[in-house]
């Protein structure tokens, strides 16, 4: 099993890392090696807050006892970070990391390649599809970073970053797995529709987090996820990724989300 790493040895990365690419040109691929391993990655800041998120504050820990052995959905695995996370911290979990992006999906199946044992590696499946509320082919707008989503009520961005991806429907994939240790949804705006579709297929998961985006000029739908979640068992933690000291006050025409939350979901102790 891989070495188990301090919170003060993350921190102290983590510090390092973002003195390190804090100034680096954005979109530009690079090779980051950071405490064990090495990844290679599209965009280096984006990658240095991931690793803030995922390996120092562990945004993911779940208890493995109420969970035992069932598989982790990572719907929105972008390079990777999030399956070596779960890869060290809960060995023998089967792992399925679901990266749309064809550009992004390369850098997953090469870094979980390069930084995963052969045992570890055997328990994780990579699927380049986007989990949505229906299978079939989407639009999908590509930002070369972790930002990227399937197209839902109209494109944001040029048209020449507009892709093709293939997309299989989240409910079918629950049901057929059997219990699941933790659900994540990373998916850039699609958690509404793909909460509500899952509505009687959440409860296989012992544990939900769902990054929530709220973008302007759409209608806002954190209150249905809510509801589906409370209806399914869950109770919830919601922590806002962005505080705002004059929210009244506040209109930045150069942000395309005015919110942005964390949503964790643990299934309720004798349905209360």
């Amino acid at each position: 099993m891989a070495t188990l790493y301090s919170e003060e040895e993350c921190r102290q990365e983590f510090y390092r890392l973002r003195e390190r690419f804090e100034s680096f040109p954005r979109f530009t691929p690079v090779e980051i090696r950071f405490l064990d391993f090495t990844f290679n990655v599209p965009d280096a800041l984006s990658f240095v807050y991931q690793f803030r998120d995922i390996f120092w504050y562990e945004v993911y820990r779940f208890d493995r006892e109420s969970a035992p052995a069932g598989a982790v959905l990572d719907c929105g695995a972008n390079v990777g970070l999030s399956a070596l996370w779960f890869g060290i911290n809960y060995p023998g979990f089967p792992l399925v990391a679901y990266e749309p992006d064809p550009r992004i999906g390369r850098f997953l199946s090469e870094n979980i390649a390069a930084n995963l044992g052969a045992d570890t590696r055997s328990h994780v499946e990579v699927r380049h599809e986007a989990v949505m509320d229906a299978s079939g082919p989407a639009l999908f707008h590509s930002d070369g970073a972790d930002g990227g989503r399937v197209v839902v009520g109209g494109a944001r961005g040029g048209a020449e970053t507009l892709i093709e991806v293939s997309t299989v429907r989240l409910r079918d994939e629950l049901l057929a797995r059997g219990p699941v240790s933790l659900l994540k949804l990373d998916v850039e705006g699609a958690e509404e529709a793909l909460a509500v579709d899952c509505s009687d297929a959440l409860a296989q998961a012992a544990n939900i987090f769902i990054e929530y985006h709220s973008f302007k000029g759409r209608p806002q739908g954190l209150e249905a996820i809510l509801a589906v979640l409370r209806g399914a068992g869950f109770r919830y933690y919601v922590e806002n990724i962005r505080k705002r000291r004059h929210p009244f006050l506040y209109d930045n025409p150069a942000e395309t989300m005015d919110l942005q939350l964390n949503i964790y979901a643990r299934k309720r102790a004798g349905g209360r």
